[in-house]
């Protein structure tokens, strides 16, 4: 587990992680717009117009540069928030949702992006990262090494422990693929992070239709593998024999994970 400690800035528009507050100053990233309106950097992702992603290099103390990344959402339009509606679900639609997320998942122990700065603003918000390098995206790296049963036993275990610790804490990820997953370079034990929790949601319970959607979007991205290693991954998750587990939720996880393959091809992603 890891704590933060943060201070205010900027009138309580902003929340800003300690250990970074010499670089923000450096900088002169202090304030709300400051952050909102910076230029610098490259985009990293833009899929919709009202939540860019873009990496900033900032220089710090040591007169050395160092990588983050900061998500900025605007105002999204009317029909986000009704195809939230229509589905009965809260609109997750600031970087509020996400920070909350990243707090969470550190505070029981599964490791993910360290937070730097969140800031908010009526409709306007904004979460900064430290730049997670030397990293494989997981999906990668298994085809890569999906003949090496010596080096893929370990990551598989690994990833249905932090999905298990992720379930028990009460947290869906809801987009639950092994691109979302990062696997740190040269750092022995292996160490997993989990990344772009724009979408998790914390529930006094979790309902079993969430558990089912994050295993088989796992177990979909995860199709390259023998069975033999989806078998591991449920002993280890579900801690017991796959014989033993509940055979009707594995039906609904192959079930929802041909629903996905469905999708997935009629709309050629």
């Amino acid at each position: 587990m890891r704590s933060f400690e943060f201070d205010i800035w900027d009138a309580g528009r902003i929340q800003v992680n300690r250990e970074f507050s010499e670089i923000l100053r450096r900088n002169e990233l202090t304030t709300f717009d400051s952050l909102m309106n910076y230029t610098g950097g490259k985009t990293a992702k833009d899929v919709l117009q009202e939540r860019v992603t873009t990496r900033i290099d900032l220089e710090s103390e040591d007169g050395k540069n160092r990588s983050f990344y900061i998500k900025r959402h605007t105002p999204a339009p009317v029909k986000e928030y009704l195809k939230a509606w229509s589905r009965f679900r809260k609109p997750l639609l600031s970087a509020r949702y996400e920070w909350e997320a990243i707090l969470n998942f550190h505070g029981v122990g599964i490791s993910t992006m360290i937070p730097v700065a969140f800031g908010e603003q009526g409709r306007y918000s904004f979460l900064v990262t430290e730049s997670l390098e030397e990293c494989w995206k997981l999906s990668h790296w298994v085809k890569d090494h999906q003949e090496k049963e010596d080096l893929l036993e370990p990551v598989v275990k690994q990833v249905a422990e932090i999905t298990r610790k992720m379930h028990e804490a009460g947290m869906h990820h809801q987009d639950y693929y092994l691109g979302h997953l990062l696997l740190a370079k040269n750092v022995a034990p292996q160490k997993i992070h989990v990344i772009d929790l724009g979408r998790v949601l914390k529930r006094p319970k979790l309902h079993s239709r969430w558990i089912v959607k994050d295993l088989a979007q796992l177990n979909y991205s995860a199709r390259m593998l023998e069975s033999k290693y989806q078998n591991l991954f449920l002993e280890h998750y579900f801690q017991q024999p796959k014989s033993k587990c509940d055979r009707g939720l594995l039906n609904r996880i192959e079930r929802k994970t041909a629903q996905i393959a469905r999708h997935s091809q009629r709309h050629a992603l």
